[in-house]
């Protein structure tokens, strides 16, 4: 799984920016918020997964 170092935001904001001024979706699986998403949610499953169970 991805790691917080592993997402460049600096990155995503020229390159998906550049994809909505181009047309891209911001939308759906190949949307351009997809990836930052697609982060996120594996950050959270990894820091659930580490978490100590009650």
């Amino acid at each position: 799984m991805a790691t917080q170092e592993d997402f460049d935001f600096e990155n995503f904001k020229k390159k998906d920016i550049a994809g909505l001024y181009a047309g891209k979706k911001m939308t759906g699986t190949d949307g351009v918020l997809a990836s930052m998403i697609k982060h996120f949610l594996e950050s959270m499953m990894d820091r659930r997964a580490g978490a100590p169970h009650c």
